[in-house]
């Protein structure tokens, strides 16, 4: 089961549907599946902006989606459509995903090898840039991790024929654009389960790792981390417990023994305390709890915790 408060749909032309390759094998669908999002991809092979625009209403906003990605500009280049006409396209895209509720992020397109192509794709990038700077939209940069060190072609590992990513340039663009998926997953849950749902620091960690590692987790391991709020006694963070109870309960489903779940912990706590300070609940919020300071003013602290405990299941169990 997707993770349906947060749907995104990407609308772009080759590079999102994941030419030459099936969909299932695009930047989009790789990034996704591993964060469990509900997604669609709306790439079509050889579009433009202006035909994404036109279709904008059939395939973004008829869905209800929480977020669109919009992507274009390699066709538009290649057909020598001018920079104010794709920037006006992409704008009123963006003006469209707002009017309805739809939060916008535009995807910079990738380089290409063609150099007069790719002198007019970098001029869209840096209005886009600009434009999303000005309203503050959030970018996803896939130009930067695939550009080779001229700063105008592809990298030679990344692409098939000089304009499409090939397997190794689609993984690359998944993993920029999961780096943003997470980061909009766990703030939109972070605050969900604080505020609506007013779960610990300890449970809204183990919810959402359960959630993103599809891990099931039983009734008693939710009671028992009701047990772990003890914070404001000085002890541990529940933002350290809730991670260990989750990769204590994670990684025997994988097959790990207690030997091994133990090293896992100790190394969690160890990278914790080197990234954070601490793992105390009194240093890493030394003033306390009070009524006009209550505990889920921790949640930007939350947010990078949980990312951090994401990223270290995702690398180590």
């Amino acid at each position: 089961m997707k993770l349906n408060y947060i749907k995104i749909v990407a609308i772009g032309d080759s590079i999102t549907y994941g030419y030459p390759y099936e969909n299932v094998q695009s930047w989009l669908n790789m990034a996704a599946d591993r964060f469990n999002i509900e997604y669609m991809n709306r790439g079509i092979n050889g579009d433009t902006t202006e035909g994404m625009l036109d279709r904008f209403e059939r395939d973004v906003l008829r869905h209800k989606t929480s977020h669109v990605i919009i992507m274009g500009g390699t066709n538009d280049a290649y057909a020598g459509t001018p920079v104010d006409q794709v920037i006006k396209n992409i704008c009123d895209m963006v003006g469209l995903a707002l009017e309805n509720g739809v939060i916008p992020v535009i995807g910079l397109p990738i380089p290409c090898n063609d150099v007069a192509e790719e002198t007019l794709m970098n001029q869209y990038r840096q209005q886009m840039r600009r434009y999303a700077s000005d309203k503050n939209i959030e970018v996803i940069d896939f130009q930067d991790a695939m550009v080779d060190s001229s700063g105008m072609k592809i990298k030679d590992n990344m692409h098939c024929d000089g304009v499409h990513p090939n397997e190794v340039g689609y993984e690359t663009m998944a993993d920029v654009a999961g780096n943003f998926f997470l980061k909009t997953l766990v703030d939109a849950r972070v605050h969900d389960y604080y505020w609506n749902d007013d779960f610990s620091c300890a449970i809204t960690t183990l919810k959402i790792l359960s959630e993103i590692y599809r891990c099931d987790l039983q009734p008693q391991v939710m009671e028992a981390a009701y047990g772990l709020n003890a914070g404001r006694l000085a002890s541990q963070c529940g933002l350290v417990e809730g991670a260990l109870m989750f990769i204590g309960v994670y990684a025997r489903q994988r097959g790990y023994d207690g030997t091994a779940i133990t090293e896992l912990c100790h190394k969690f706590s160890r990278n914790f305390q080197a990234e954070f300070g601490s793992v105390l609940c009194k240093e890493l919020r030394p003033e306390g709890f009070s009524l006009d300071n209550p505990p889920h003013l921790c949640e930007n602290l939350t947010k990078r915790a949980v990312t951090f405990s994401v990223r270290f299941v995702g690398n180590e169990v």
